[in-house]
Parts: C-alpha cells; structure tokens; sequence
C-alpha cells in the first residue's frame, strides 16, 4: 500500500511513513518520518514534530540519518523550551551529522541556546572554537554565520564577552552575500542589538533589534518575529517607555502563544511584569511576574527563573512591600549561585538584595551585598542589564553606613556611566530614559542633593 501511495504521488509524508512503517519496511519509513517531522516543525506543530522524529528513530538504523533528525529534534525542544532535551539531542547530533555540513551549524545555533540557558560557558566556548575553525566562505557560509550569531548573544549572556566580541569580528568579514537572506539579517541584527546592550548603546540597540523584527517579518519567520517583538518590548522597558514596552510585549506574548512558543512566552511575561510595575499596576505585575518565573522552573530555564525572581523583589519593593521583596531577591541570589555560576545574573541580583536591605533599615548588610555585586561588575567589564542599579546602590549603601567621600566618589563613576549610556541617545528618548527609569532618576537626583549639600558643608 504504501509503494501504490508513493507511486501515485501521495504528499503527506506522515501517511507513507506509516504505512512503510506497518508495512515491515521501516528503512524505506525513516526518511518520510523525517520530512513529515520538518513538514510539523515548519507548521509550527511542535509535539507533532517530536512525535514523528522518535518514531523514525525507532526505525532508523543509517547513522547519517539518525544525525539530521537528531538535529531537528534539537531545534524542536528549543522552541519548546525543554533546553535539557534539547542539549542532550543536540550533543549527539554533532557527533553524528559532519561537521561544517548544514546540519552542523544548525544544530550548534540551537545547542548554544541551550547552553547559554544553564549557563555553561565551557559548551559554548568550544562551539565557538569549532565554529571559528571551519572555513568562511562555500555553501555553508550563511549556515556558518547563522551559528555564530546565536553563540554571540549566549556568551556575552553568560559573561564571555571576549569570546563573543572575537565572533563579531568573524561576522563582520563574513561574505557579503550571506545577508542578503531576511531570516539570516534578522539573526545578525539580533546578534549585534545584544553587543550593542552590552557596550551601553541604547540607540544602537534599537535599531538592531527594530530591524530584526522587520527582517523576520519580511521573511515570514514567524517564530523569529515573536521571539524579536518580546526584546524590541524589552528595550522599551529598558529606556523606561513604559506604554510603548506594554504593548510591544503584549503583542509578541499573543503571537507566542498562537503558536506555542513556551520560552517567548514566558519570557514576554517576565519582561510585562516588569513594565505593569512601572506603570502602578503592581499586583498585576506580581501576577504575571509570578506565572512567569513558574514557567522558566517548570521548563529547567535557571538563568531567567533567577531573572523573574529579580524583577519580581523590584516589583514588591515598588510596591512597598520589603519583606516579600528579599525572599524574591534572595531566592534570586540563590539561583544564579548554582553550577554553572551565572555572573550577570548574580550581579544584579545582588544589588537588588542590597536594596532590599536598604528599604528594610540594615545598612552593614546592605554594603556587604553591594561591594560584592561591584567588584562583580568590575571584573566581567560591563554588563548587559543593572549596571545602574548596581552603581547606584553601591554609593547608597556607602552613604547610610557613614562612609560619605566612598558614596560620593561611587555615585559620581555611576552619573558618569549613565551619562554616557545618555549621550548615545537622541531625544526624546534620552530625557525619558533619564527622567522615567527609576535607578536614573535616583541617580541624577541624588547626585544633585549631595553637591548641594555637600558643597554647602
């Protein structure tokens, strides 16, 4: 039956593998298995896509074969959010697919992500060293730098900048032509929006991530798109354009959830929860923030639950309620503590628990907390979230122990750096994002008291 099927230009690919399948003929099944797996993958039908791919393992015995669905399977869990599936696929599809192929590169872009959610820096570090080897240019040049680009954003994530400034070179003196793919643009603008996070260019950051969704969008890359609304939401966020941030978030979060996109998802939500507390809305903000942070545990996401957490003691220290706010920071803490360390995440969410202690009158335990998430600032050279939070609450916590000359000299390296994120901004945007974003406003405003009052002394 199946055989008349095939020969009678049967194209669901799903009923020849079955019928192959039940048939005895589960060789001939496995490579139908295959396509019917892609054919649900580009449908955007996730468990059918994983479902199919289990079944043509079962039936494959070709290791070659076995390497491209291992590979597709990888990229299934990814979008998924089941990243511990996703590592352990795609560990074994590299072993099996050849390197440099397409398949190769592809799954390196997905097993990065992975790696980059549990914050293991080793995996990614010898993907990039992999990856930095292989040759520019022939037909695998655009795969090639689709991989780096998603290694580029997961280092400078886990605090390997250096790493991923060395890819960005790579990806500046890749061929020309490579761009000249929407999807693939939109992966370089992605990759270059988070380098310019990093550095503290706001504006550049806009334009990358903007052009990114535009470049999905003209490429019908649906799940890219998404993926790109939720950060073009959080960019807004960033620079305190609250309402903007809102429904830029909302959108990606509807768009996500169309089509069951559980990181999107969750990471819309966390970044929304964030937004509705700026905007007053603070038990709505708690709401949403507490679903999030649920959704990246349930999924094994540790770097961004510890990032929930984080958002989530801001937003009960907004809402005036301290004690809530310092099981949240310190279950933050906790978090990015864990093997793999998380440097960025444990950072911030220092000084956010400094804060805490602050808000709750315990200063000595507060500048305990702040010099360390400093001297962690300092020594991974930048950071792509909190820097001013961080600055911020190092000369407060200086300040309320008595130390006045230390606060005063740390509050002006922070109105520094914050002027300097400010001058690579056009206005309006850089009067909002000095004026509206809380530990900015704090900042400039505190800086103001102090050389008045201090001048005066």
């Amino acid at each position: 039956a199946a055989e008349w099927l095939e020969r009678s230009g049967e194209r669901e690919a799903n009923v020849l593998a079955e019928h192959f399948d039940l048939g005895d003929a589960s060789q001939r099944a496995a490579p139908w298995y295959l396509r019917a797996a892609q054919h649900a993958l580009d449908g955007n039908d996730f468990e059918a896509c994983i479902a199919r791919i289990h079944r043509g393992l079962d039936c494959d015995r070709d290791r070659s074969l076995r390497g491209e669905m291992l590979a597709l399977l990888t990229e299934a869990h990814v979008w998924t959010g089941a990243f511990a599936q996703a590592a352990e696929a795609g560990r074994e599809a590299l072993s099996l697919v050849p390197r440099g192929s397409r398949a190769w590169y592809a799954t390196v872009a997905e097993l990065a992500l992975a790696a980059g959610v549990a914050g293991d820096a080793d995996t990614l570090l010898d993907l990039a060293a992999r990856v930095g080897a292989q040759a520019s240019d022939g037909p695998t040049a655009e795969a090639r730098v689709i991989a780096m680009t998603r290694l580029i954003e997961q280092l400078i994530i886990v605090g390997r900048f250096d790493a991923g400034e060395a890819l960005v070179a790579l990806l500046d003196a890749a061929p020309p032509e490579v761009s000249a793919n929407p999807s693939t643009a939109g992966r370089i603008h992605s990759a270059r929006a988070m380098h310019a996070c990093f550095i503290g260019d706001v504006d550049a950051n806009l334009h990358h991530v903007d052009a990114a969704v535009a470049c999905f969008e003209a490429a019908g890359d649906v799940r890219n798109m998404a993926t790109k609304q939720e950060r073009a939401g959080y960019t807004r966020l960033d620079i305190g354009s609250y309402d903007e941030a809102e429904v830029m978030l909302r959108s990606a979060l509807a768009t996500a959830e169309g089509i069951h996109l559980a990181n999107v998802v969750a990471t819309a939500k966390h970044n929304l929860g964030l937004t509705l507390s700026r905007l007053g809305r603070h038990d709505e903000a708690t709401a949403i923030e507490t679903e999030a942070a649920d959704l990246f545990r349930a999924s094994g996401n540790r770097r961004m639950q510890g990032a929930s957490m984080e958002y989530l003691a801001l937003i009960e220290l907004e809402a005036g309620r301290p004690v809530q706010a310092e099981v949240a920071a310190r279950e933050a803490l906790r978090l990015s503590e864990e093997p793999s360390l998380l440097p960025l995440n444990r950072a911030e969410s220092l000084a956010i628990l400094a804060q805490v202690l602050l808000a709750r009158d315990r200063p000595p335990e507060a500048l305990v907390v702040a010099e360390e998430g400093a001297r962690m600032l300092a020594s991974l050279g930048g950071i792509d979230d909190g820097e001013a939070i961080i600055r911020l609450t190092l000369a407060e916590a200086l300040d309320a122990v008595g130390r006045h000359a230390e606060a005063t000299a740390a509050l002006e390296v922070a109105v520094e750096r914050l002027l300097d994120r400010a001058s690579k901004m056009a206005e309006p945007r850089r009067r909002i994002f000095m004026e509206t974003v809380p530990e900015n406003r704090r900042t400039l405003a505190l800086a103001a008291r102090w050389s008045s009052e201090r001048g005066e002394g």
